[in-house]
């Protein structure tokens, strides 16, 4: 969240010279932080997931908020299925960054009998095969590249939150997601499967905070 310079009319007590001086001044500083701060990182749903992001020009962590956030559609018909998300939940800038660790806290809602949901991040979106988890899906593990699949109980008012934490340890620096550069995806899919029932109908929704950890290091 980028921070306010100071103006006029937002400065209580701006008359005189003093002013001019903590206008300069102030704004400078606010300039810098903003540099530093603000990586111009989106997500294609900003009214259901809000991004809070921490760093010093460098090292990042980005915070996202969902409330209510369309997973995927729902088919209504008893099957397993990888679901299709709308979108991407957070999209990196542009550049060459490393990827060190990622955070899922998350309750899931969908109407219809509960279903033990395996849900994860990926780089690549989630394409309607029929598996009950992602780890089975033929496209390949980049449907949850970033945050391997864990298992969420879905419930018609929320299922019970649960919690995952994934690190990169199959090697240093390897791979797109790791080491993302210019070429790489910059898409960051929040992925589910399971074996759904016929009265699961509707939107699959997810309410949380997932965390990214990550190094700037190339803006081009």
């Amino acid at each position: 969240m980028a921070l306010t310079r100071l103006t006029r009319d937002n400065f209580v007590q701006y008359e005189g010279p003093k002013f001019e001086v903590y206008d300069y001044w102030y704004n400078e500083l606010v300039d810098h932080l903003n540099a530093k701060l603000v990586t111009g990182g989106i997500t294609t749903a900003p009214d259901t997931v809000t991004i809070e992001e921490h760093g010093d020009g460098n090292s990042f962590t980005t915070v996202l908020t969902l409330t209510d956030y369309i997973v995927a559609p729902l088919a209504g018909a008893a099957a397993a299925k990888v679901l299709v998300p709308p979108g991407a939940i957070y999209v990196f800038p542009a550049g060459t960054h490393v990827e060190e660790y990622f955070y899922a806290s998350l309750s899931l809602t969908c109407a219809g009998t509960a279903v033990a949901a395996d849900i994860g991040l990926g780089s690549i979106i989630g394409d309607a095969s029929v598996f009950a988890a992602l780890s089975s899906a033929t496209i390949g593990i980049t449907v949850e590249d970033r945050l391997t699949g864990f298992t969420a109980n879905t419930a018609a008012t929320g299922g019970a939150v649960a919690t995952s934490v994934g690190v990169h340890t199959a090697g240093h620096l390897t791979g797109a997601v790791a080491l993302n550069v210019a070429a790489s995806s910059k898409n960051v899919f929040l992925n589910c499967a399971g074996t759904w029932n016929a009265n699961n109908t509707g939107t699959l929704k997810a309410s949380g905070t997932i965390v990214l950890k990550w190094t700037k290091m190339h803006t081009v």
